[in-house]
């Protein structure tokens, strides 16, 4: 029984140095910056794709618009006029060609949209764990301030 006692006593000792041992150092303020750095641009980039994928979305919308108005006028469309008829079919064409340049544009959105992410997770695994000291942290929020950055 005598064992199982020292044994405990010593785990118990050693379990913070462990803990201890796998933490990560602490943080400079050249990491701080850095990584504060990073999360501008990510804000700025994630607002840049918004912006780009709500205006994608209103031209999905008008678009859609233009087909619905377009379908409303194939249905009045009379069937023995040469003239309507070809243009009907060209402005079918215009409007595939709109679709297609739209799908297009979808599919670039979502690769940058998969670029952020992975420039937002890189981000986060390397500064979410950052530890440092908080007077090497306000130090840093002082100097952002300085140059107009905010936080």
């Amino acid at each position: 029984m005598m064992n199982k006692k020292r044994a405990f006593a010593a785990l118990a000792l050693l379990v913070p140095l462990v803990t201890w041992a796998t933490q990560p150092p602490l943080a400079s303020p050249e990491q701080i910056h850095a990584c504060l750095n990073r999360q501008d641009e990510l804000r700025e980039q994630r607002a840049d794709v918004m912006r780009r994928i709500d205006a994608h979305e209103q031209s999905q919308e008008q678009l859609r618009g233009l087909m619905a108005a377009h379908d409303q006028a194939r249905q009045r469309l009379d069937a023995s006029d040469a003239q309507a008829l070809r243009d009907q079919n060209l402005r079918v064409q215009q409007l595939n060609a709109e679709v297609q340049s739209l799908n297009q544009r979808g599919a670039q959105l979502r690769q940058e949209q998969a670029g952020y992410n992975q420039f937002a997770t890189a981000t986060n695994q390397r500064c979410g764990t950052l530890r440092y000291k908080m007077q090497d942290y306000v130090r840093v929020m002082n100097e952002r301030a300085a140059q107009g950055k905010a936080e």
